[in-house]
C-alpha cells in the first residue's frame, strides 16, 4: 500500500500545485469582487488587436466584441432592459452570439441560452422555467418561436421580442405566423460602440446566465451558472492543460452548451483565440482544424466516435493539435480514437451543468475522467468537495451506517458522486435550478457529519487501487435483470462496436411476470444491414448473459439533443410494443440450440405478455 501510495505521490504533489493555483485566483476573483465582464475587459485592454473569436473567414479582435458587446447593451438600454432582469436567448453559432450575451451581462441583465434545437412543449417549457421579461432570438427561428406565441401570450403577454435578423417571409411575401416583434441587428450596428448604457456593477457571485440540462428522457432544467462558476471550468483546464495564450482552440459544440463555456471563457479570460463552427461536421472537422491551425480542440464523447466511424482519411493526423479536452469519451473507443488521430493527450473531466463536482485527467490516463489523490480520504474530505459514496446494488441508494452517515466507497466499488456543499467556497457552492423542488431532489444531508449537506450528481463511477475514476453510467440509466445491475452505457458501447458505432439506445422495459426490468436496444440500421445472428453471436461473447437485450427496435433515427445526446425518452414510452412507425422489433429467443433474434409477432408478443416465454 505505501509503495502505492510511492508510485502516485509525483502526481498527487502536481495536482496540489494544480489546486493551488486554481484556489489562488478563485480567492483573489473573490476578494476583488470581479465579474466576467470586468474581467473580460482586462483581456480587451492587454490584447486589443489579438483576434478573439474566427468564424469562417470572420476575425474578431478583442476590441470589436468588446465594442460590438457595448453596442448591444446600448441598444437594451434604450429598449428599457434593466440589470436582473431575465430574458430568453437563442441564436445559432457565430461571434454576435458573444457579443450579445457578454452586452447583457456588462448591463447585469440575465440571459437564459435557449437550446436551439427546443421546439414547441420543450421550448415553452424552457421560457417558463425563468421569468422571462423578453425574448432574444436569430430570424432563422422565428417560425419556431411563433409557434408558441399564443401559449405564450396567456402565461405573460408582457413578454417583449426582438429579432435578430430580417423577418422572414414566404414566397407570397406573407410573413410566417406574424407576431409583435422588433428587429434589432441594425439598431445594434449603428449604436454607440463606447458606453452608454446603465452601469450595474456585477459580482464574483452574481448569476451570469442560465443553462439547460440535456433532457435526454424528459424536458430541461434551468440550471443557475454564476460568474465565478464560469471562471472556475476556465481556471482549472488553462492550469490544468497547461495552455498559453498562442493556443487556438477548436470549438464544434453549440454556444449554449457547458462544455462550450470552459472555451469562451479561455478565450475571453485568458486570452486564446477560439475558432467556432457553426455546426459539428465529421467531414469537416480535421480539415477545419488544419486550416485554423488549431492547437487545441473542446470535444463531448459522441463527436468523437462520430469521426472514428468516418473513413479513414489523409487529413487524419495532418493537424496540429496537441491536446483535446472534453467529456463523455468512453473507454472502448479511447485508444482507437487517439491513435488513429495521433492525439498526444486527451485531458478527459467530469462536470455537470448544474453540479459542483469536478475532477479532470489531466495526464491523459485511458478511460479515466479524473482520480483522487492516493490519500484521499484524508484530503477530500477536509480540502477537496468531491466525493465517491457507496451505493446498494439491490436499490440503488446511497448506503449509511448505523448512524445514519453515508459510506465512502473503495477500490473496485461502483458509487455514486456526489460533492460537499460549502457555501463559503466558490469551488464547492451548489446553486442547482431556477426550479426550488428540483434543486432539493439533488441534496442529501448528513454525509460525513451530522448537518452537513452534498450535491448528488446521478453519475455512478468506479475507482482503481490507485484513485482513478471510470464512468459507469446514470442512475437511472442502470436496469436490475435477472439479480444483476446492467449499466446501459456498457451494452451500448458493445452493441456501437459491433454495429460499427452505429447510434444506439439502451434502457430497460417492464415485462409482466418478471422481476426487474428487460433489457432493450434502439439501433439506427437499415433492415437489408441487419444480421440478427451475427449480433446475437458477437453479443453473446461480449457481454454476460445477463445484460443481452431482450429486445431490439431496428429504426432510421433517434432524435439527438444539441450536445448530441441521444434522446431516450420516446422510445422507453413505446417499450416493445409495436407503435406503427415501420420499426422492426426484434426478440432474442433462447428457446433453441442457436440462441438469436427473432422478429417479434403477435403470437411472441401475446406469449411474454402472458408469461408463457422462457426469458
Amino acid at each position: 500500500m505505501a509503495i502505492r501510495g510511492l508510485i502516485n505521490l509525483p502526481r498527487d504533489v502536481k495536482s496540489f500545485y494544480y489546486y493551488i493555483i486554481v484556489k489562488y485566483n478563485l480567492t483573489k476573483w473573490k476578494y476583488l469582487d470581479q465579474s466576467v465582464d470586468e474581467l473580460f475587459v482586462k483581456s480587451v485592454e492587454k490584447n486589443p488587436f489579438k483576434i478573439a473569436i474566427q468564424f469562417r473567414n470572420e476575425m474578431w479582435t478583442f476590441l470589436k466584441t468588446h465594442e460590438f458587446s457595448n453596442q448591444t447593451a446600448n441598444v437594451f438600454t434604450d429598449l428599457g432592459l434593466r440589470s436582473r432582469q431575465e430574458v430568453c436567448f437563442m441564436m445559432s453559432n457565430r461571434p454576435e452570439y458573444i457579443g450579445v450575451w457578454m452586452g447583457l451581462t456588462k448591463m447585469g441583465v440575465i440571459p437564459a441560452l435557449i437550446n436551439i434545437n427546443h421546439r414547441s412543449d420543450y421550448l415553452l417549457n424552457a421560457t417558463k422555467a425563468i421569468n422571462c421579461k423578453a425574448f432574444i432570438f436569430e430570424n432563422i427561428y422565428y417560425e419556431i418561436v411563433a409557434e408558441i406565441i399564443p401559449q405564450l401570450m396567456d402565461y405573460n403577454p408582457d413578454i417583449k421580442y426582438y429579432c435578430f435578423g430580417e423577418i422572414p417571409v414566404l414566397s407570397g411575401g406573407t410573413q410566417i405566423a406574424p407576431f409583435d416583434c422588433q428587429c434589432i441587428h441594425e439598431l445594434i450596428s449603428s449604436a454607440p460602440t463606447t458606453q452608454n448604457y446603465l452601469v450595474s456593477k456585477q459580482h464574483f457571485d452574481s448569476v451570469l446566465f442560465y443553462l439547460y440540462t440535456s433532457g435526454t428522457t424528459g424536458y430541461s432544467k434551468a440550471a443557475i451558472f454564476r460568474h465565478y462558476r464560469y471562471l472556475t471550468l476556465g481556471v482549472v483546464q488553462h492550469t490544468c492543460i497547461s495552455l498559453n495564450r498562442d493556443d487556438i482552440i477548436y470549438l464544434s459544440l453549440p454556444l449554449y452548451h457547458a462544455n462550450s463555456c470552459v472555451s469562451t471563457c479561455l478565450s475571453l479570460i485568458f486570452g486564446l483565440t477560439v475558432v467556432i463552427k457553426d455546426r459539428f461536421s465529421a467531414t469537416d472537422y480535421w480539415n477545419d482544424c488544419i486550416k485554423y491551425k488549431c492547437t487545441v480542440a473542446n470535444y463531448i464523447g459522441e463527436i468523437c466516435r462520430y469521426l472514428l466511424a468516418q473513413p479513414v482519411r489523409d487529413c487524419d493526423q495532418k493537424h496540429r493539435l496537441r491536446v483535446m479536452f472534453g467529456n463523455g469519451l468512453r473507454p472502448k473507443i479511447w485508444r482507437d480514437f487517439q491513435q488513429r488521430f495521433g492525439i498526444k493527450r486527451i485531458a478527459e473531466f467530469y462536470a455537470s451543468t448544474e453540479g459542483n463536482s469536478n475532477l479532470i485527467n489531466w495526464e491523459g490516463r485511458e478511460g479515466a475522467c479524473g482520480f483522487y489523490p492516493y490519500y484521499y480520504t484524508i484530503f477530500v474530505r477536509f480540502l477537496y468537495p468531491v466525493i465517491l459514496l457507496k451505493t446498494d446494488e439491490e436499490t440503488g441508494q446511497v448506503v449509511r451506517e448505523k448512524n445514519g452517515l453515508c459510506v465512502a466507497a473503495e477500490a473496485g466499488e461502483v458509487g455514486e458522486i456526489g460533492a460537499r456543499i460549502m457555501d463559503s467556497n466558490p469551488i464547492s457552492k451548489f446553486d442547482g435550478y431556477t426550479n426550488e423542488s428540483e434543486t432539493n431532489k439533488k441534496i442529501i444531508k448528513n454525509v460525513f457529519k451530522k448537518g452537513d449537506k452534498a450535491f448528488l450528481s446521478g453519475d455512478l463511477m468506479r475507482m482503481d487501487v490507485n484513485g482513478y475514476l471510470t464512468f459507469v453510467d446514470r442512475t437511472g440509466d442502470t436496469y436490475r435483470w435477472k439479480g444483476e445491475n446492467v449499466s446501459t452505457a456498457d451494452v451500448e458501447s458493445v452493441i456501437q462496436k459491433v454495429t460499427q458505432l452505429s447510434d444506439c439506445i439502451v434502457f430497460g422495459v417492464d415485462i409482466p411476470c418478471c422481476e426487474g426490468k428487460a433489457g432493450m436496444a434502439v439501433i439506427v440500421i437499415q433492415e437489408n444491414d441487419f444480421d440478427a445472428n451475427r449480433l446475437a453471436n458477437q453479443l453473446s461473447r461480449q457481454l454476460p448473459p445477463y445484460a443481452i437485450p431482450v429486445f431490439v427496435r431496428l429504426t432510421t433515427h433517434i432524435d439527438i439533443t444539441g450536445s448530441y445526446k441521444l434522446m431516450k425518452n420516446n422510445f422507453m414510452k413505446a417499450g416493445y410494443h409495436p407503435d406503427g412507425t415501420g420499426d422492426r422489433i426484434y426478440f432474442y429467443d433462447i428457446s433453441g440450440i442457436n440462441k438469436t433474434y427473432v422478429p417479434l409477432d403477435s403470437q411472441i408478443l401475446d406469449d411474454i405478455n402472458a408469461g408463457k416465454v422462457r426469458l
